[in-house]
Formats: C-alpha cells, structure tokens, sequence
C-alpha cells in the first residue's frame, strides 16, 4: 500500500543535501546573500 510518512520532517524531500531543492537553494543564496532580517535593538 502507497502511503507518505507524514511523521518524518522530510516527507517532502526538502532536507536532502543533493537535488532540486538544495541546487535552487543555493542559487538563491548567491544571488541574494543571507541575513538575520532583525533590527539591531533584538539582536543587541
């Protein structure tokens, strides 16, 4: 019987180090670069 394991964190093949997902991944960091997103009084 087919069935997808919705209990594991990657059921959806997101966590994989190789693949579609981590090459657009990194394409997007190097186009866009990564930050914290927050103002300098949350961060201190």
């Amino acid at each position: 019987m087919p069935a997808v394991n919705l209990g594991s964190y990657n059921y959806l093949g997101f966590a994989e180090n190789r693949g579609p997902c981590a090459e657009q991944a990194m394409s997007a960091i190097e186009a866009y670069g990564i930050a914290t997103c927050s103002t300098d009084q949350e961060l201190g």
